[in-house]
């Protein structure tokens, strides 16, 4: 049996006047049509990636975006923008309103706590924003080995709590509570209850 807290965010358009980046990355992101798209790039593909390449090709995430330099990945998530298919069963089909959410979450370790991240989130926000007009984003994270800072620069706030109870890799309960209760059980990635 495993068992982990989360905190669930959700996105609230504000100014973001006053934050600067002094680094800069290129950026893509990818559907399942243009993975030919970063084979031309030749960038070196890392085991997070890697998988989420095999998440997209059978429709567990609906987009990937990398952020790249020449020639290294930098920073990697899965975007769900179907309900149905949201891995990240706290945000599983809970709203009628068309929605995303940024999953599947990797900063290369030499990146890290160089504002990489922030930088990410900024630009998978203006994305959704302006190209697939989403306006509701939502992201969890693990609370034991996470520092919030990038999610409140991007104007992400905390709207409640999540835990996760799975035995044998099987059998998953989330349980969510933010005004109310909330339980969902699945059995791999089909809701039961």
């Amino acid at each position: 049996m495993k068992f982990n807290i989360y905190d669930l965010y959700r996105y609230k358009k504000r100014s973001n006047k006053g934050i600067k980046y002094r680094i800069s990355a290129s950026s893509l992101v990818l559907e399942i049509k243009d993975i030919i798209e970063l084979k031309k790039k030749k960038i070196k593909l890392d085991n997070h990636t890697k998988k989420l390449l095999v998440c997209l090709t059978e429709n567990q995430i609906d987009l990937i975006f990398i952020l790249f330099d020449k020639k290294n990945i930098i920073h990697s998530s899965g975007i769900h923008l179907n309900k149905e298919t949201v891995l990240d069963k706290f945000f599983y089909n809970f709203q009628r309103k068309k929605y995303a959410v940024i999953s599947n979450v990797h900063t290369n370790k030499n990146y890290r706590k160089k504002n990489y991240y922030s930088l990410a989130l900024k630009k998978q926000i203006k994305i959704l924003y302006n190209v697939y007009k989403i306006k509701d984003l939502y992201i969890s994270t693990n609370r034991l080995n996470f520092n919030p800072s990038p999610l409140k620069h991007n104007n992400f706030i905390n709207c409640g709590s999540g835990f996760l109870i799975s035995f044998f890799d099987f059998l998953f309960f989330f349980i969510t509570y933010s005004k109310n209760l909330k339980v969902r059980i699945f059995i791999n990635h089909f809701l039961i209850w």
